[in-house]
C-alpha cells in the first residue's frame, strides 16, 4: 500500500510533528521529527484488519456500539437486524447484541420506543441511554438497566425530564450525561452521577453544565471526563472539555488549549494522561491533549464534522463524515497516540455521514454509522473488525 495514501499518511504524520514543534522554534527537532516518519510503517500498532466480517446489520442508522467480551450491544434508530445476504430477519428496535467473532444476532431484546445514544456495560447489566420512554413494553424514561444475557428489564426506573446521551461506570456509581436538568425531580444539570442498581441520583454531585454533555469517559483511576457544548461547570469556564471530580461534579484540572468547538465524543488513556475528542463545528478535527497540562499535543482535520473516537493500545481511531483529503471513501482513520502519526489503516466506507460510534478493544474493533457498505462488504450501519494476531514485520515500528 506504499503510495498516495500512505504518502498522506506521511505526511500528516509531519504536519503533527511540525505543530507539536513548533512552539520551541527548533529546527533541529523538527528535521529529527521528519527523519522519524521517512520509512514506511506497516500497520505499526493496529491489530484490525481493514475487512469486516460478513454479520448481520440493520435497517437503520447506529448511533453507539460497545463491546464486552465476544459481544457487540449497538444502539440507534432500526427496527430489525438483517442475515448476511438480506435473507432472515429479525425485529430489534434502537437495540441489539451481535456476537463480535461469528456475526450473529443474539437472543438479547431490549426494545425501545425511540432513538438510543449511550450504551454501557459491566457484563452482568447494560445501562441504554436515549429518547426513549418506553423498554420491552415498560415505562422507562431516557434511561434503563437491562440483563446483558436476556435484555430483560432490571430494577432501575429513574425520570430524566430529557435525553442521555452519554454513560460512563466507574466502581459504585453510573455517569450519565446529557440533555436533562433533572433526574427523579432532583436538579442534575444535564450532568448526573447515579446508583448503578437503583438509578437514584446523588444530590451532592452537581457539575451545572451549561449546555449538554454528549459523553463521559473514565481513566483506570477513576478520573472522569466530560465534553459537549457546555462553556461552564458550576458557573466556572471550562468549554466543551472538562475533566469533572468525581464526588462533587466540579471542574477540575487544567483548561485546554484551542476550546473553540464542541465536542461530539470523548475518550481517555488508562493512565489518564491523555484525553482524546471527535471536534465538530468548524474544527472537523480529531485531537489529543494532555490532561496534566491541557496542552494539545496533535490533531488530524478533516472534510466534516469528527464523529467518534477510541483508543486503545497506543492508538486513537476516529470516524467523520465526508471525507479526508479530498477522498470520499475515507471515514475512519487511525493515529498514534503520542506522536499523532496516521497508521497504515484505511478501510473505504461509503455513505456522506460515515461513522458515528467506534469502540476498539482486544477483542476486535466496532464501528456505527450510516453507511451500507464498508471495504467492499454490504453491512448497514454496523461493522465488526476482528483482532488479528499482527506479524513480525507488522510489530515493528520505524
Amino acid at each position: 500500500r506504499w503510495g498516495r495514501r500512505t504518502f498522506g499518511a506521511l505526511t500528516g504524520a509531519v504536519s503533527a510533528h511540525i505543530r507539536t514543534v513548533s512552539r520551541a522554534g527548533t529546527a533541529v527537532l523538527l528535521a529529527a521529527a521528519l527523519l522519524v516518519v521517512v520509512a514506511p510503517t506497516v500497520r505499526a500498532g493496529v491489530i484490525y484488519p481493514e475487512v469486516p466480517i460478513d454479520g448481520w446489520d440493520t435497517d437503520g442508522i447506529v448511533y453507539v456500539v460497545k463491546i464486552h467480551g465476544n459481544t457487540v450491544y449497538l444502539g440507534g434508530d432500526f427496527s430489525e437486524v438483517r442475515a448476511p445476504g438480506g435473507g432472515t430477519t429479525l425485529p430489534r428496535s434502537n437495540v441489539a447484541a451481535i456476537d463480535l467473532t461469528s456475526g450473529n444476532v443474539l437472543p438479547f431484546v431490549a426494545d425501545t420506543n425511540s432513538t438510543v445514544k449511550a450504551i454501557e456495560s459491566d457484563g452482568n447489566t447494560v445501562w441504554v441511554g436515549g429518547t426513549f420512554n418506553n423498554v420491552n413494553g415498560e415505562h422507562r424514561s431516557n434511561l434503563a438497566a437491562v440483563d446483558a444475557t436476556s435484555g430483560a428489564l432490571k430494577p432501575l426506573d429513574v425520570s430524566t425530564n430529557g435525553s442521555v446521551q452519554g454513560l460512563a461506570l466507574s466502581g459504585n456509581r453510573l455517569y450519565a450525561g446529557g440533555y436533562f436538568t433533572t433526574v427523579e425531580g432532583v436538579a442534575q444539570q444535564r450532568l448526573a452521577s447515579l446508583d448503578p442498581v437503583t438509578g437514584a441520583p446523588d444530590p451532592q454531585f452537581q457539575a451545572n453544565a451549561d449546555a449538554g454533555v454528549r459523553d463521559l469517559a473514565v481513566a483506570a483511576d477513576g478520573r472522569l471526563f466530560a465534553g459537549g457544548f457546555f462553556t461552564t461547570i458550576g458557573n466556572q469556564p471550562f468549554s466543551y472539555l472538562a475533566e469533572i471530580n468525581p464526588a462533587t461534579g466540579a471542574g477540575v484540572g487544567p483548561g485546554y488549549e484551542y476550546m473553540i468547538a464542541p465536542m461530539l465524543d470523548i475518550d481517555v488513556s488508562p493512565d489518564g494522561a491523555f484525553v482524546f475528542a471527535a471536534v465538530a463545528g468548524f474544527q472537523n478535527r480529531a485531537s489529543a491533549w494532555n490532561t496534566f497540562d491541557g496542552e494539545r499535543r496533535w490533531y488530524h482535520r478533516v472534510m466534516g464534522d469528527t464523529q467518534a473516537v477510541s483508543y486503545h493500545d497506543g492508538i486513537l481511531y476516529f470516524g467523520f463524515h465526508e471525507g479526508f483529503e479530498g477522498d470520499e471513501t475515507l471515514r475512519l482513520l487511525a493515529a498514534d497516540v503520542i506522536t499523532g502519526e496516521l497508521q497504515d489503516f484505511y478501510p473505504s466506507i461509503n455513505s456522506f455521514f460515515g461513522v458515528w460510534a467506534i469502540d476498539a478493544e482486544s477483542t476486535g474493533l466496532a464501528i456505527g454509522g450510516e453507511f451500507t457498505v464498508v471495504s467492499e462488504i454490504a453491512t448497514k450501519g454496523i461493522a465488526c473488525l476482528l483482532y488479528t494476531s499482527p506479524s513480525p514485520r507488522d510489530e515493528r515500528r520505524s
